[in-house]
């Protein structure tokens, strides 16, 4: 199975993105990487994650999810998980080309990261895969989040629900908390920040 973050595919301009959109025949795989284990109940702990005070729009509550609350307004254009990051780290979602741009030079450094994706049969190849994820609009993926919390020293945990139960991952694997929030709409293909509620409300 594969995990929360589909690899290079760029969202229309023209029309939303559909549930389940095709896949590219020569769309890299990274290896490793699939659907988070089981940690529910409770999937997350306000306790894990990091207040992002910057973000001021809308939040909403989920089911199951009592100490936790999910932003909205996350850029929806494919640039959603570096928009996150940016918002995150920065205080603002504008700075998102930043965050993609570090993370693909952070890569560049460390090509093992991307065995995944070495010359062969339903392979792009390494240069390739880093120039397409270097296009704005180009869907993030695991990778891509391992490399950004590499180059801004950090780490993320990614909340999403699969199959109708919740699941957790942290990135880098091994982290200690606390981390950046992230929740995953699987079937958007999109993400949002996952917030602690503040103590007296959770």
């Amino acid at each position: 199975e594969e995990g929360p973050i589909a690899a290079g595919r760029k969202r229309s301009k023209h029309a939303a993105a559909p549930a389940s959109p095709a896949r590219p025949a020569q769309r890299p795989r990274a290896r490793g990487i699939g659907i988070p284990r089981d940690t529910s109940p409770p999937p997350v702990d306000a306790g894990l994650l990091t207040p992002c005070s910057s973000f001021t729009g809308n939040k909403v509550q989920r089911a199951n999810l009592p100490s936790i609350e999910i932003s909205g307004g996350i850029l929806t254009d494919g640039n959603c998980l570096f928009a996150a990051i940016s918002q995150h780290l920065m205080g603002t979602q504008q700075k998102h080309l930043i965050v993609r741009k570090r993370a693909i030079e952070y890569l560049g450094k460390h090509l093992d990261m991307l065995d995944f994706a070495a010359e062969g049969d339903d392979h792009v190849g390494r240069l390739a895969y880093l120039d397409e994820m270097a296009k704005p609009g180009t869907y993030g993926d695991e990778v891509m989040l391992a490399a950004a919390c590499a180059t801004y020293n950090t780490s993320a945990l990614v909340v999403m629900l699969h199959n109708g139960k919740y699941h957790t991952r942290v990135y880098p694997d091994g982290a200690q908390p606390p981390h950046m929030g992230l929740f995953y709409f699987e079937g958007l293909q999109h993400y949002e920040l996952a917030l602690p509620l503040p103590k007296e409300t959770s």
